[in-house]
């Protein structure tokens, strides 16, 4: 009954206004002045609060990839429309998808699914970005529990299934998303995982993370409180190889 004990102890009444605040700082931090970056950008929860954040910064671009027509792009779309900075989007057909499936082979091509065309549509953003540097949401669905397995167990069970699945990031699937990055010339911004953000949302307790009606209910109050367009804030979460129709492609391709 440890974990129990432990998570009782934590703050049961979030400090939402603080931890927009250590989320804002870091995001700003890491974006730095005068560097040009690009934020990946799919119009969701996650990349909209880091998009609102960095709203007046010059030298910032929006990007969106996908299938013409996809759930990304139209969302992007609407959503950058609101926030305000620039939006590119990157159009990419079945065969520039297939191309990069057997570009990417040797890095991705081994990988169980959905890792492997999770990383495979990273490397197509990355290949599409016009910055070195490059802004994510990676470590927000960990953190502040956006996946459906989470929402399924009962509180303590998805804490430690949040904890899990926040080791696995960092420990395998962040380093190889990190090496693919860099081969294609590319540094990657992450301020969700930036060591103060995860340690204020550690003092939070299991509660603050559960709601029946809507994920990561954490995350979509530091939303509220920071302003972001309701637009932003209310999108399902929709995983970046289907909401970009990448998986469909090499569903059909194999």
């Amino acid at each position: 009954m440890r974990g129990a004990s432990e998570a009782s102890a934590r703050s049961t009444a979030p400090d939402v206004a603080g931890l927009a605040r250590i989320l804002a700082d870091a995001t700003a931090r890491l974006a730095g002045a005068g560097v040009p970056i690009t934020i990946l950008f799919s119009g969701g929860l996650d990349s909209s609060v880091l998009a609102w954040i960095l709203r007046t910064r010059p030298a910032t671009e929006l990007l969106t990839i996908g299938r013409e027509g996809t759930q990304d792009l139209l969302a992007a779309q609407a959503v950058s429309a609101e926030i305000g900075l620039p939006w590119r989007a990157r159009i990419l057909t079945a065969e520039e998808i297939r191309d990069g499936a057997r570009r990417w082979f040797e890095m991705v091509g081994p990988l169980r699914e959905p890792e492997r065309s999770v990383q495979l549509s990273l490397a197509l953003a990355f290949e599409s970005a016009g910055t070195r540097y490059l802004l994510l949401g990676q470590g927000a669905d960990e953190l502040f529990w956006g996946y459906a397995r989470f929402r399924r167990a009962d509180p303590w069970e998805a804490e430690r299934l949040a904890r899990l699945a926040l080791e696995k990031l960092l420990s395998s699937d962040l380093p190889l998303t990190q090496r693919v990055a860099a081969a294609c010339g590319r540094e990657l911004l992450l301020p969700y995982l930036e060591m103060e953000v995860r340690a204020f949302v550690g003092t939070f307790s299991a509660d603050a993370h559960c709601s029946p009606e809507e994920s990561k209910p954490l995350l979509r109050k530091v939303a509220r409180e920071l302003g972001v367009p309701s637009a932003g804030q209310t999108r399902a979460k929709r995983a970046i190889q289907y909401g970009t129709g990448i998986a469909r492609v090499l569903e059909r391709t194999r």
